[in-house]
């Protein structure tokens, strides 16, 4: 259940039922306390001026679900076994940038990062129970990775104790009494292992489940359960933004005609109709976007008034391309100097990227740009240099997350030096974005860093740094009565993150 040493993929929704972090994210993005006292800061005096070190206070009535006291041994333990070469973590971000954590007593301990860090703050670290799982190592670590403990007998600081496990089948959890946040408003949890987006749809309209989790259902099954299930009152449906969708430039020689010119960039997202985009593919689950910010984000109001923004306009978008030296000449294409306006335009072959490139290739056509769509089959998708050398425009999604401007810095252009991983797959190059960028992540005070993600939100949108397209969604269908869901922030993994809350309603 722990996330970080998990064998097989990892299931953060059931985790979230019977586990807690350090901190969480709140809906809007912020930093909030669980099992420490406070989020530690400058101003409190929990983190250092230049970022590397931080002190956390952990809350002294916090218990594990056997009732052993939770302290600051059981953080270092969880940061040693994540560390520790011969155990199963395949994930070590962040805790590889920790240089080593000093106990001050039971509950107070400093972390010292390797270098400035502004996310070390929110080091949400799930805690494992070192009083069951150390002498365990000590003895063998072959037996630390196949100990019961991981499933039938596992212990944890979350809203529920597991009661059974049922593999294949179901988790069941009751109410922890003496949960750091409070005991849970609902006794009793089932988590069913749902194997498909249909059999969940089922289970919806059959009554025997009452939420789905995760990305189980997609944006069909959806739909059909909001217009068989809300108009009875029997359901409703949430869609939470969690990616972007947008279109990325390649700037590598021999530049495509968008890449050599900002209007020609601009006129591509003014001749696309994203709202009709999202409404043909999203059915109106979701929204157009402006940038990679979710409107539920702590920062979005005051971006959203400060950035560039392209709204439909096929007029404006020919306007554009004229002022550029595009000019149609007898035919629908338009040309400047004896060259036409060509675009290759990528994407993958599921479905909807399929619907939503030719979409977009229309939209570009009615302005005289000449598309040829290429979709990429399945033998080619995991090919990183292919995918990196696209001719023209290659469509994708992200998750939305606070260090996603990091994917423009020219250090992570993708090339064979980095055998094409890099995340910057069209090879984008601003000294200027790379300089706002490295401002941010060096920036420790959260009301001035946030005025760098600002500055950077707006010189991307003025350049056209990509062009964004939509919010894509993770759906669930929650019944009738079952409340205090809420729609959490994108970079907030899972919806189970606020369980203890839910109540029944009637």
């Amino acid at each position: 259940l722990n996330p970080h040493l998990a064998i097989a993929p990892k299931d953060l929704e059931a985790s979230q039922i019977f586990y807690e972090p350090l901190a969480d994210i709140d809906t809007e993005g912020s930093i909030v306390p669980v099992l420490a006292q406070e989020t530690p800061s400058v101003a409190n005096g929990g983190v250092g001026q230049d970022g590397t070190w931080v002190q956390w206070r952990l809350k002294r009535s916090v218990t594990w679900h056997d009732g052993r006291p939770f302290t600051a041994d059981d953080v270092i333990f969880t940061w040693k076994a994540i560390m520790n070469p011969n155990l199963t973590a395949t994930d070590h971000e962040p805790e590889k940038y920790i240089d080593r954590i000093d106990v001050l007593d039971p509950h107070s301990f400093t972390v010292h990062w390797s270098e400035s860090y502004i996310f070390a703050n929110s080091w949400l670290l799930e805690p494992m129970a070192g009083h069951i799982l150390d002498p365990i190592l000590q003895r063998d670590p072959t037996g630390f990775v196949n100990t019961p403990y991981w499933t039938r007998e596992w212990v944890g600081l979350g809203p529920y104790k597991l009661t059974d496990w049922m593999p294949g089948s179901h988790l069941q959890g009751t109410a922890n009494p003496d949960f750091v946040l409070g005991k849970p408003k609902i006794s009793q949890v089932v988590a069913h292992f749902v194997p498909d987006a249909n059999q969940a749809v089922v289970s919806m309209l059959a009554g025997t489940i009452d939420v789905t989790l995760a990305n189980l259902i997609r944006v069909e099954e959806g739909l059909t359960i909001k217009e068989q299930m809300e108009p009875s009152g029997r359901a409703t449906v949430m869609a939470i933004p969690t990616k972007i969708r947008y279109a990325e430039l390649q700037y590598r020689s021999p530049l495509p005609p968008p890449s050599r010119d900002v209007r020609a960039r601009q006129a591509l997202l003014y001749a696309m109709d994203r709202g009709s985009l999202v409404g043909s593919l999203l059915q109106g689950l979701s929204t157009a976007a402006d940038m990679y910010l979710a409107p539920n984000d702590a920062v979005f109001a005051t971006a959203d008034k400060v950035i560039a923004k392209y709204p439909f306009g096929p007029s404006r978008a020919q306007g554009v391309l004229h002022d550029a030296g595009w000019v149609r000449e007898g035919s629908e294409i338009v040309v400047k100097d004896g060259e036409r306006f060509d675009l290759e335009l990528r994407t993958t072959e599921e479905i909807q990227n399929v619907k939503e490139v030719q979409i977009v290739a229309d939209n570009w056509k009615q302005v005289g740009v000449n598309p040829n769509v290429y979709i990429i089959p399945k033998a080619q998708q995991d090919d990183q240099e292919f995918r990196a050398k696209f001719p023209g425009v290659s469509f994708s999604a992200t998750s939305i997350s606070p260090d996603w401007m990091a994917k423009w810095q020219s250090e992570q252009a993708a090339s064979d030096a980095n055998k094409w991983r890099g995340n910057n797959r069209g090879a984008y190059n601003r000294p200027e974005l790379d300089g706002m960028y490295r401002q941010y992540i060096t920036t420790i005070d959260p009301p001035a860093r946030e005025q760098k993600l600002v500055q950077m939100v707006k010189f991307a949108s003025e350049d056209v740094t990509y062009l964004p397209l939509y919010y894509q969604v993770d759906v669930h269908a929650i019944r009738a009565g079952l409340e205090g869901l809420v729609s959490r922030w994108p970079g907030q993994p899972g919806m189970a993150f606020n369980i203890y809350e839910w109540y029944w309603g009637r």
